[in-house]
């Protein structure tokens, strides 16, 4: 489960990062407000997300496709593509969804 250094920044969920709706490609925020650690599957990329944490994918812009959320159980959560900044994906405890930026 790689992590793509140069194009992956962590970030905590108790700094929310506000993402800017722009001409840019954009970033795609993850965040995981759940307990357990969790993979996400971004243009064929795995991101380890941990849990109360986060990723944000600079310059990211639209998915490809679908996005894929798996659990250390096995379950995974496909979220139908493409999700496009500033719109992020929201991992919780028994969810995951797509949603809008906080505050609209």
């Amino acid at each position: 489960m790689g992590r793509d250094a140069g194009r992956v920044l962590g970030v905590t969920v108790l700094g929310v990062v506000a993402l800017a709706a722009c001409s840019a490609p954009g970033d795609l925020e993850i965040s995981n407000t759940g307990p357990e650690d969790v993979v996400v599957v971004v243009d064929g990329q795995e991101h380890d997300v941990t849990g109360d944490g986060g990723v944000l994918l600079l310059e990211n812009g639209c998915t490809d496709g679908d996005v894929v959320v798996r659990r250390a159980s096995g379950v995974e959560t496909v979220l139908p593509g493409p999700v496009c900044p500033p719109d992020r994906v929201l991992v919780g405890e028994t969810v995951a969804e797509v949603r809008p930026p906080s505050g609209t």
